[in-house]
């Protein structure tokens, strides 16, 4: 008999609570030896302890967010020792950096720099004892068949049925396998291997709702994108964590890896939303960087603007409608650079020779200064630094179900179609591109392509 996963949260809870209780007695006992060294010291410590502990809650709050960014409260599956120590070092490495500058930042309390020190070589080690039990425990509740992930597999051919050989030859891996979904048009119901097939494709989201099923594996490589891709968003409505079974030569080609069952490659495609706290967080990331660089792009706006309104006819902005988050319209502005006559619903250029574009826009476009008055957009609240491209009504009404979910969140002035994309095809051919994004989104990756949207914007490559 297996039992059900236990809540991930709650395990969080219990070892917040944990690091919490360590990091007291951690710093109760730093302080003690510290005062028990007192001889060996010039000076002698502050010996007001009620100062040290109004200093610890600021101290753990740092610990434990540098925890969590190294992932010591998610609570993977399977993971090796020297992957534990790996992310034991970067924790520890953080904290010895912030330590000290929390203690200038809290001088008033005058900490002992000896006790802080302490207190960071006390953490590093019970961090890695604690972790290491934790693996250890974990491991032990799977040999005994507690907290198995369920899992339905879809797809009954050779793919299929070698992701469950290899569950079954790999047993500490905590998977059990609750049965297949054939890829037929037709119902199954006999076994398979002693696994019973629970449905067809048509059934796979309702199996995984009613089975309460923890994972689906697609473990069929040869799915068209948007067959796959419709699956994905399919069974966003059963919360099941969804990994497809990737193609081997993919792989070896780069082009995706997220882990593997046994010697299988899988990816596993996350459900892409973003907490309340990252929400806020994004937000604060686009005003900052917008209202603190006002002082170059203002006066580049201002230049660009007189330039237009001197050398081509009126008007210098163009407007243009828009779909946004959750499929509101709203006006995207921009530097005019294709002639008057030109249709707003004409597909952009992909030529760098296109007549329609006027001299100056040609350059404006080259160096991307045309999208310059989208940071209005970012200010009001329409679009991020950083999303999907927001795409035009009547391109978005032939979506496909997954091609939708773009629209899930703000739309961007740059992505990852601009930084790595095809730049040389139309926007609504690199959504792909937004839908990575859109899985895989978090503050950093925000950072990231804003850092290579740098060279990419001097470079000029594969702008039009």
């Amino acid at each position: 008999m297996h039992r059900r996963p236990l809540k991930s949260y709650i395990l969080t809870a219990v070892l917040l609570v944990l690091d919490a209780m360590a990091m007291w007695g951690i710093w109760v006992s730093a302080h003690a030896l510290r005062r028990l060294a007192d001889p060996y010291f010039v000076h002698p410590i502050n010996n007001y302890f009620p100062y040290y502990a109004e200093a610890l809650m600021p101290y753990l709050l740092v610990w434990w967010g540098v925890l969590g960014l190294y992932g010591h409260y998610s609570h993977h599956r399977r993971i090796s020792s020297l992957n534990e120590m790996s992310r034991v070092i970067q924790a520890s490495f953080t904290m010895f950096l912030a330590m000290p500058a929390l203690a200038w930042f809290l001088k008033e309390f005058s900490l002992g720099r000896a006790v802080v020190l302490l207190a960071w070589l006390f953490c590093t080690i019970y961090l890695y004892i604690s972790r290491t039990i934790l693996r250890v425990v974990k491991r032990w509740m799977v040999r005994h068949g507690f907290n198995l992930i369920r899992v339905v597999i879809f797809g009954t051919g050779e793919t299929g049925q070698q992701v469950a050989e290899n569950i079954r030859d790999h047993p500490e891996v905590g998977y059990y396998i609750i049965g297949f979904v054939d890829d037929g048009d037709g119902v199954a119901v006999e076994g398979l291997n002693g696994t019973p097939v629970l449905g067809s494709r048509r059934d796979l989201a309702r199996i995984a709702r009613e089975e309460k099923a923890d994972e689906v594996f697609l473990a069929r490589p040869d799915l068209e994108k948007d067959e796959l891709l419709n699956l994905v968003v399919e069974l966003e409505g059963a919360n099941v964590t969804v990994k497809t079974v990737a193609n081997v030569m993919e792989v070896i080609r780069g082009e995706f890896s997220d882990g593997d069952i046994a010697d299988v490659p899988v990816m596993n495609l996350r459900d892409g939303h973003l907490s309340p706290q990252q929400a806020v967080l994004k937000r604060v990331l686009d005003l900052g960087v917008v209202l603190g660089t006002i002082w170059i792009w203002g006066p580049l706006w201002l230049v660009i603007a007189i330039y237009l309104r001197l050398t081509q006819s009126r008007p210098v902005h163009f407007a243009h409608e828009r779909v946004g988050k959750d499929g509101k319209p709203f006006l995207l502005y921009k530097f005019r650079t294709m002639r008057n006559e030109v249709s707003p619903q004409a597909p952009a250029p992909t030529d760098g020779l296109d007549p329609r574009v006027t001299k100056a826009g040609r350059w404006l476009r080259k160096t991307s200064l045309d999208e310059l008055p989208q940071l209005i957009n970012v200010l009001k609240g329409d679009m991020s630094l950083v999303g999907p491209r927001p795409e035009m009504p009547f391109i978005v009404a032939q979506y496909e179900e997954w091609q939708r979910r773009r629209l899930d969140v703000l739309p961007g002035i740059t992505g990852l179609w601009q930084v790595i994309g095809r730049k040389n095809l139309p926007l609504h051919y690199n959504l792909e591109y937004d839908f990575y994004y859109i899985r895989n989104q978090s503050l950093w990756l925000d950072i990231t392509i804003l850092l290579r949207t740098v060279p990419a914007v001097l470079t000029g490559h594969g702008a039009f």
